[in-house]
């Protein structure tokens, strides 16, 4: 639960830190999006893998090493002095996050007995709601009060606290079969460069279609190698479930345009609006609260 507070956290308080960041380091807006940008698709290609490799190296032994890179490239974030050491640290932190989150539904299953397991995934809900209601709100106080390195530095207490909890975690029987490399490499380029592709299609349009063109025909590889496996790195054979495919489609729908107006928001409201920090937290708080319901663009329009 402490893990998953702080994975929570980290996604959502960073985003108000924008501005301060590009304030500090002289970033253009423009391009201190990209620090936001790295995290997330550093997170969209690795989960799948490196789900697919706590299965064979263990929950605790993932954990560890995924709760260690976060708290120290979190710190690392906090040092940097340059836009280029800032997207490295943050990119590694990443890689942490997605270790954690990756067994996140895992751990759930194998620690809470079947007739709890609605309750342990109620519970894992309502701590990621808090946070992104809690996280924009503490960030902006704490840029208020200290700086936005400070966001970064409180996360060592508690990562230091989960190092004690981890012999408790569930010690779940390892999957023997090959690691699918192959699998785990088409899924990382068709994510990958889809999105950057997206990023791009104003500012290169020619390496934008470049990106998404290697993207599609990397999807369509992995769709030709995945649905006939038993146990695939990718479950795409999920989809052919409706009601899996609607709610899929439907939390990519909303998540997409969330995303968007709240990496946004943070810049409008101070360069446009005149807001303080702490104001900023209030309403972007709000707004992730009603955004987990699906109306968080509404409520800001």
């Amino acid at each position: 639960m402490v893990s998953l507070a702080i994975s929570a956290l980290d996604v959502t308080m960073a985003n108000v830190a924008l501005p301060a960041i590009a304030a500090d380091l002289g970033i253009e807006p423009r391009k201190v999006v990209w620090v936001m940008i790295a995290y997330n698709v550093t997170m969209l290609v690795t989960l799948l893998p490196l789900s697919a490799l706590a299965e064979r190296v263990g929950f605790r032994r993932m954990f560890v090493v995924g709760i260690s890179l976060f708290m120290f490239w979190a710190v690392a974030v906090a040092l940097s002095n340059s836009f280029t050491m800032l997207m490295v640290a943050r990119t590694i932190q990443a890689v942490g996050t997605s270790m954690l989150m990756c067994m996140f539904g895992g751990m759930v299953r194998n620690i809470y007995p079947a007739s709890q397991l609605g309750f342990g995934i109620s519970l894992n809900s309502l701590i990621v709601s808090v946070m992104a209601v809690l996280g924009p709100t503490l960030g902006a106080f704490i840029i208020e009060w200290l700086s936005w390195q400070w966001m970064f530095f409180l996360y060592i207490p508690a990562c230091i606290a989960t190092y004690f909890g981890v012999r408790f975690l569930p010690d779940v029987p390892r999957v023997s079969r090959p690691f699918d490399w192959l699998a785990c490499g088409l899924s990382a380029l068709a994510l990958g460069l889809f999105v950057i592709g997206l990023d791009l299609l104003l500012s290169a349009t020619s390496w934008a279609l470049v990106a998404l063109l290697v993207a599609a025909i990397a999807g369509v590889l992995l769709y030709q190698r995945s649905h006939v496996q038993d146990a695939p790195v990718v479950p795409l054979d999920l989809l052919r479930v409706k009601p899996v495919a609607y709610a899929v489609g439907a939390s990519a729908a909303v998540f997409a345009g969330q995303t968007t107006a709240f990496v946004a928001f943070p810049f409008y409201l101070i360069s446009v609006l005149g807001y303080g920090y702490a104001e900023i937290g209030i309403l972007m708080g709000v707004g992730y609260r009603f955004g987990h319901h699906g109306a968080g663009v509404r409520l800001f329009v």
